[in-house]
């Protein structure tokens, strides 16, 4: 037990969230639970797991089946001959598609500018194929042209997303994958009494030739900002992920000749950088391997020695050189780490980072280092959960991770002053209410 008694905290904060994604991860076919892929192929299937004509789930991993197991789209067309299908892995970071979902996408056609866009990101079969197994950019457009769901429906997925948050203990929340038509039905949801959130945005920058349309969003938005919802800022994606092998490092990942990729150039950060920075807003990098995140700062570094300078966030962050974290110490830097991943991470981390293990889930040492940092869940990637962070920190410490020599709550404190004030009320490790502003719930 980690709070026996009575326990209150003031602005409890998940410092990396999916906001709309949590609501509609939880509304949707759930994949993570499966352990035999057979089961894809037999689900009973609800109305609400369509978008449009597409079906859509999320959350399968390929460790959890049986050895040799190939991802091919020709396995879902047994049951899904006639209707796209788009199936997200549990890291956010690649997905698992049908042949028709593949020729909707324009995939199929190795001749087409589209496929080439996106060729280095679209798994080949043995035959030189389209396989149906997406990575990186190419499951992010994939993902981002799915049809949108109607107003109403993005509207209950927010409000049970807070729901969600609520019933963690969370008050305050960082949104990383916001957007225009996000804000402006959030804004919607502030005079409910029933919503509970203060909400720091971050709008998606894709492409670097979308950042001066995404710059003009937010600073539009930030007119209408107020106590409960922020503008902050830029999110772009630098590197994948560790579980699907995309994320940067500094060498091969262990029995591969290959070390993960950088989706963005030197160029194209230091231009968002820049842009982003001039107009005084935050830039927030998704860096999850130790070279993506060393090249980001080294860039920040290069840009403000241009005499232009902002507020730099690393995301994740899960591994991190000594010279990475030294040299964060000239900037203006936070990192937002995540204790939760390793739950999933630590089966298979040290076997596939090699060395690079002892740099992992440096929280140890960016204290040392008087980095700031925030503590964070991913949600829905990982399930919002102060309790699995805290537990996570003890069992990672017991298994060669740098415990850290400090109080864990300090991390998941809101830390800005420009919030509604909340609270947080724990009974014997159960959230027995929640407090912003005026408005209070209670679940106990």
């Amino acid at each position: 037990m980690f709070f026996k008694g009575t326990h209150n905290f003031s602005n409890l904060y998940d410092s990396h969230v999916h906001w709309f994604y949590t609501g509609q991860i939880a509304s949707a076919w759930n994949l993570k639970d499966i352990k035999d892929p057979n089961e894809i192929l037999n689900a009973p299937l609800k109305a609400e797991y369509y978008r449009g004509e597409w079906l859509s789930g999320f959350g399968w991993d390929e460790n959890l089946w049986p050895a040799g197991f190939k991802i091919h789209r020709k396995f879902l067309d047994q049951s899904y001959s006639d209707i796209p299908v788009h199936l997200s892995r549990t890291d956010g970071h690649s997905s698992w598609v049908n042949t028709r979902a593949l020729i909707q996408l324009g995939f199929m056609d190795l001749s087409s500018e589209k496929y080439k866009k996106f060729s280095k990101d679209i798994v080949l079969d043995e035959s030189g194929k389209p396989s149906g197994h997406l990575k990186e950019s190419a499951h992010m457009h994939a993902l981002f042209n799915l049809p949108e769901a109607t107003e109403e429906l993005k509207r209950s997925f927010l409000v049970l997303g807070a729901e969600i948050f609520n019933r963690a203990g969370f008050t305050h929340i960082r949104e990383m994958t916001s957007s225009v038509s996000q804000w402006n039905l959030n804004l919607q949801l502030i005079d409910n009494p029933e919503f509970l959130l203060h909400v720091e945005h971050y709008f998606v920058c894709e492409e670097v030739k979308n950042i001066s349309t995404v710059i003009e969003q937010l600073k539009k938005c930030k007119e209408t900002e107020n106590e409960w919802m922020k503008i902050r800022g830029v999110k772009v994606f630098v590197d994948g992920s560790l579980g699907s092998e995309t994320a940067c490092l500094s060498h091969h990942y262990s029995g591969h000749s290959h070390s993960g990729q950088m989706i963005w150039s030197e160029s194209d950060v230091k231009t968002v950088l820049r842009e982003t920075w001039k107009n005084k807003l935050e830039v927030a990098f998704h860096a999850l391997g130790d070279q993506a995140s060393h090249q980001v700062v080294q860039w920040a570094r290069e840009v403000y020695s241009e005499g232009i300078q902002g507020q730099l966030h690393l995301e994740h962050c899960e591994i991190l050189r000594p010279e990475t974290i030294q040299n964060m110490k000239s900037i203006h830097v936070r990192c937002h780490l995540q204790p939760c991943h390793w739950w999933g991470d630590q089966k298979w981390l040290k076997e596939r980072v090699g060395s690079l293990f002892s740099y992992a889930f440096p929280w140890e040492s960016l204290r040392k280092a008087q980095i700031p940092f925030s503590f964070g869940s991913d949600s829905p990637i990982e399930m919002t959960s102060l309790f699995s962070n805290l537990k996570a920190l003890e069992d990672s410490a017991s298994k060669g991770i740098r415990k850290l020599g400090d109080n864990p709550m300090e991390y998941h404190s809101y830390f800005a002053k420009d919030c509604v004030q909340g609270s947080t009320e724990i009974h014997d490790d159960q959230v027995c209410s929640i407090s912003l502003g005026n408005k209070k719930k209670k679940f106990i």
